[in-house]
Formats: C-alpha cells, structure tokens, sequence
C-alpha cells in the first residue's frame, strides 16, 4: 500500500507494524541458532519497535488483538532480554579477563562455565 500525505492513520499503522514484523523475522532465524550476539540484539530492538508502535497507534488498533499482540510480545521480550544479558555479562568478563591477565591474574573458571550454562538455559527457553 502506497503511503502519502492524504493516507489515513490506520494506514500508516499498518504499514509500519509490518515493517517491524519484516524486522523481526528477519532477525529470528540469528536468535534461534545463537551462533552470534546480534541476532539476540537485533530481534529485541524489533520487539522494542514493535511493542511501542502499539502504544502509538493505540487509538486505531482492534484493541482485543492490540492488547493479545502486546501481551507476547512482551513475553518474547522478557525471554530475548534474559540471553541478552547473558551476552552483555560474557562480553564484559571477557574485558574484564583480559585486564586481569595483563596484570597476571586468571579468571576463575567458574565463573565462565555458570554464566555460559546460564546462556544456554537463557537460549534453550527462548527457543
């Protein structure tokens, strides 16, 4: 559909909640594998756009199926946002080990092999 200054607000909605879903499931396929970061990121930014074009189109949305849509959404979210953070943390424990090794000192090993199995706890609910 072809947008312009006379389209209507519903319009808009439409094409810009499609847009994100294109996003989405775009990004998916990276998340589900977990072979990089990024894909977790980028699926969870899409859930973020998604979510808040609901709030903004809010007035012109079936609210049943809004509110329904807002719902998994924000449960996909909150399972995206548990391996994200395990992705943060990894990054950071590896600067932080690396620092530590300039300085001769070694991570303990634990530390990596609980937040890695946290991950993939964190992976596995996801999918």
């Amino acid at each position: 559909h072809h947008l312009d200054a006379h389209s209507r607000w519903v319009d808009l909605a439409g094409a810009h909640l499609q847009q994100q879903f294109r996003q989405l499931r775009t990004c998916a396929p990276f998340a589900w594998e977990a072979m990089h970061p990024e894909g977790v990121h980028q699926m969870r930014v899409a859930t973020r756009r998604l979510r808040e074009a609901l709030c903004v189109f809010a007035d012109v949305l079936p609210a049943t199926e809004r509110d329904r849509l807002a719902d998994d959404l924000a449960w996909l979210g909150r399972r995206l946002g548990v391996v994200r953070d395990c992705d943060v943390q990894r990054a950071r424990l590896d600067g932080y080990a690396r620092r530590l090794a300039r300085e001769g000192v070694k991570l303990p090993a634990a530390l990596e092999t609980e937040l890695e199995a946290r991950r993939r706890q964190a992976q596995a609910n996801l999918r």
